[in-house]
């Protein structure tokens, strides 16, 4: 019987890609083997297009690169004027196995983001088959759509500080693959990330099993091109907030794919959120973005709402570049006015905690009138106490801007910071708080009789203190959460 079982594995097939052999890792990189209804779900997405642009209207057509591949399609609600302030807006990436796809077949994304008053815009590019194999070239496109948008935000009628990246499939792979650029330098963007969320849904982030794969055949992976176009191998770079979204009929290598990426995100301090679409195989879950009432198309309208920063919170006169060197202190404008535009973005932070189940607490970090970057208190869903939403902001600042960043900086923070983050925010060099709820007006008792100011004696840190815009909204807020607030946030 040993003998047996031992000449078997004589003659079982290598493995080339963990416990997949060639004929299992390319089946497991084969749509069609895990999705067998995939050319119905496509003609889906054609029929449902073509009623989209009857709604709607035919979209603008925009060149945003020398060939005639490289071009845009742009949806904005009809009814929508000028004076009614820039708009939000989603840049969606198709998929097509890096090989096929055209933006008109995708338009049906679009309807209930326009709904919404968000605009819409998905380019379409040359596919590496034309362009000899090339990831690469491929990218590249992706990049230079990305400036595009960003640089003619506003004759688009666009807010450049809330246009929203969302890749599915290949596509996935190319937004992830795209913004690890340095903005700055190759494209004289003063920012760290031309966009305010990604989201990639169904794709590889990890190029090594391409390469071993049949895909091989038609895409062209060098060892340093694995390196430099594998997302999973530049995560320390992502300076957005992630969300990664699969079916849970994907193929179990992308499923895997997919976990190991939001994994290697979050175990390099990135803000990243799972979702698992039931039911859903790698074509389908893309129609749960068509329709305010699915999985993906209600988490996307709801982060559209949430982030309601406009261009002079997040991108006035652009965030810091890769490598470039915090402006020294000056003296900010700290008028009631300005107070409430940060509170109402912590808010905002506080509200996206809420719905995740998470502690209602929000905060943002803001030097010489720019955005160094946002928390939220992640202690359930990360299982980490000691992630509140002020370390959350820190850490957040210091891994985009550098130590010493935070020196001299705002904290716009919707609830009364618990010692640990007192402690914290003395460390970082805070020089003012803004608070929107104290721990007396809560009537909080887990904490004893601290205050805020007996932290300061103590240590004779001596912070500017300010307290009360939207205390009403933050504890209507507190309330729905409807727990005594053992736990501080």
């Amino acid at each position: 019987m040993g003998g047996s079982h031992m000449a078997a594995d004589a003659f079982a097939a290598p493995k080339v890609w963990r416990d997949l052999d060639q004929a299992a890792l390319d089946r497991a990189y084969d749509q069609a083997q895990h999705a067998p209804n995939m050319q119905q779900v496509l003609k889906r997405y054609e029929l449902a297009s073509e009623r989209t642009r009857g709604r709607l209207g035919a979209p603008s057509r925009h060149r945003y690169g020398p060939t005639e591949a490289e071009a845009l399609d742009c949806f904005r609600p009809r009814s929508h004027s000028a004076s009614q302030g820039l708009l939000p807006a989603l840049l969606f990436v198709h998929g097509g196995a890096w090989r096929g796809g055209l933006a008109r077949n995708y338009a049906f994304i679009a309807d209930p983001f326009v709904a919404h008053s968000c605009a819409v815009l998905i380019p379409d590019f040359a596919p590496v088959t034309e362009l000899d194999g090339d990831l690469g070239r491929m990218t590249d496109q992706i990049r230079r759509a990305i400036a595009w948008v960003l640089a003619n935000a506003e004759a688009l009628g666009i807010d450049p500080a809330r246009i929203h990246l969302f890749g599915h499939s290949s596509g996935g792979h190319l937004s992830a693959a795209a913004l690890h650029t340095n903005w700055a330098s190759e494209f004289s963007l003063r920012t760290h990330s031309p966009v305010a969320s990604l989201t990639v849904c169904s794709g590889i982030y990890e190029l090594q099993p391409v390469r071993l794969s049949a895909r091989s055949n038609y895409v062209r992976l060098s060892e340093d091109q694995v390196n430099a176009l594998s997302p999973i191998r530049h995560v320390a770079a992502l300076t957005t907030p992630l969300t990664v979204a699969w079916g849970s009929l994907e193929s179990p290598e992308f499923q895997r794919q997919a976990n190991d990426y939001a994994a290697a995100a979050e175990a390099a301090g990135r803000a990243v959120t799972r979702c698992v679409v039931e039911g859903c195989n790698h074509f389908e879950i893309l129609e749960t973005l068509a329709s305010p009432y699915g999985v993906l198309g209600q988490m996307l309208l709801e982060r559209v709402a949430a982030v309601g920063a406009t261009r002079e919170q997040a991108m006035s006169d652009g965030a810091l570049a890769a490598g470039e060197a915090p402006p020294a202190p000056t003296e900010q404008k700290r008028d009631a006015h300005t107070d409430l535009h940060w509170m109402q973005l912590a808010l905002a932070q506080s509200q996206e905690a809420f719905a995740r189940g998470d502690w209602p607490t929000g905060a943002v970090l803001v030097r010489d009138g720019q955005l160094l970057s946002t928390g939220q208190n992640r202690q359930v869903s990360q299982c980490d106490t000691t992630v509140h939403a002020e370390t959350d902001a820190i850490r957040r600042a210091e891994a985009i801007h550098g130590v010493g960043s935070t020196q001299g900086a705002t904290l716009y923070c919707t609830m009364e910071p618990c010692p640990m983050c007192a402690g914290a925010l003395r460390n970082a060099g805070i020089s003012r708080l803004v608070l929107s709820l104290r721990h007396a007006t809560l009537k909080r008792t887990d904490l004893g009789p601290y205050r805020l100011e007996d932290f300061f004696t103590l240590t004779g840190w001596q912070p500017q203190l300010d307290s009360g815009p939207l205390e009403g909204d933050y504890l209507a807020l507190r309330r729905r959460w409807g727990r005594d607030p053992v736990r501080s946030g």
